[in-house]
């Protein structure tokens, strides 16, 4: 979806320019895989110490060619094929779906979800959490806040069979342990959609739900520039002399000062590295895992709940406290405009905390 989304942004800018009609996704996608397959092959001459970590035997160049080559193959490939009328045809991750409740990914029950403010210490320093539970809101919502007309110039989307699905799709995010009740609502509300996660190799869709926030988003803050592990990061790796072993390679400030050239060498004390390695992970539902403070989740609350409600609570035995309140999900919800960089960085902090790597 993202590499889709990237030819779409990058493509279609360009060929409006010259005045050609915008490409279709399935034509745009080829092209912007060869501009990232060209700019890496362009890059790698200058990194002659990156290698990509396969097994114990890391190659060089030529074998980060070929992994390169198989990444920005396996981006084009699509995934196995599911036939859908629906759809017109093959479905591809990231593709929208109508909804099938039974399908969604949701993380299992666990009464100890982290709260995304106790686990990293940037999120807990930017949320402001020792100043008071309200101090977030200097920093984080947009002041002055939109007009209503703003709010109401977006047309919120929810997919219809969610809708009819709505008694269903409680039950599953209370099995889940993501909703509370929040006897104030603040915000426009949320509703839903799915798109593809995954299929398996036995052909069955696997789906995502996203939160169709763009109202809300209006209320908070753009995001802060948070870096992600995709092919943007090639151009980010540090070759310095503290970095890679020293190999007599001069240091770039000798010409410009005069002095005699000299070799690039460590700081004191610091391990020689053979390779540079990069790696990303994917964490399994990470976003619904985590949760929110009480303040943000009254943001989160649920659109169009009013008629399974009784239903609902006749099911769980979950009540409410006061017959006002709403339903809200307590987690990170994909859709929130500060998502991502909530996530990455909670993520990032827990592995630096770990020890295991510095990132």
């Amino acid at each position: 979806m993202a590499l889709r989304a990237l030819a779409r942004g990058h493509t279609d800018l360009d060929r409006e320019a010259r005045g050609n009609p915008p490409p279709s996704l399935a034509s745009a996608a080829p092209e912007v895989v060869s501009r990232i397959r060209d700019f890496v092959y362009q890059w790698l001459p200058l990194a002659y110490q990156v290698h990509a970590s396969v097994g114990d035997s890391p190659p060089r160049s030529a074998g980060v060619r070929r992994n390169v080559d198989c990444l920005t193959s396996s981006y084009m490939s699509k995934v196995p094929s599911v036939s859908s009328s629906s759809a017109g045809g093959l479905l591809r991750r990231g593709d929208l779906i109508p909804a099938v409740v039974a399908d969604i990914s949701l993380p299992p029950p666990n009464p100890d979800r982290p709260l995304v403010t106790n686990i990293s210490g940037r999120i807990r320093k930017a949320f402001r959490v020792d100043q008071g539970p309200h101090a977030w809101e200097e920093v984080l919502l947009r002041d002055p806040p939109p007009s209503e007309a703003d709010l109401q110039a977006i047309m919120q989307y929810e997919d219809p069979r969610i809708q009819e699905q709505k008694l269903s799709l409680l039950l599953r995010l209370h099995e889940s342990g993501m909703l509370q009740w929040v006897g104030t609502t603040r915000g426009p509300g949320i509703t839903g959609f799915t798109v593809v996660k995954k299929i398996t190799p036995e052909g069955k869709v696997v789906q995502r739900i996203v939160w169709d926030l763009r109202r809300l988003n209006l209320l908070f803050v753009d995001s802060p520039a948070t870096s992600f592990p995709s092919p943007e990061a090639f151009a980010r790796i540090e070759m310095s002399s503290d970095v890679v072993r020293d190999s007599g390679v001069t240091s770039k400030g000798a010409a410009e000062t005069g002095s005699p050239a000299a070799p690039l060498r460590r700081p004191p004390g610091r391990a020689p590295f053979d390779e540079v390695v990069g790696f990303a992970a994917d964490i399994q539902d990470c976003f619904y895992t985590m949760t929110v403070p009480d303040e943000i989740v009254c943001y989160f609350w649920l659109c169009g709940t009013g008629e399974c409600l009784a239903e609902f609570i006749s099911i769980t035995g979950f009540r409410p406290p006061n017959s006002d309140a709403e339903l809200a999900i307590s987690s990170v919800l994909m859709g929130w405009s500060l998502a991502p960089w909530i996530c990455q960085t909670v993520v990032e902090d827990v592995i630096e905390d770990s020890g295991a790597i510095a990132c």
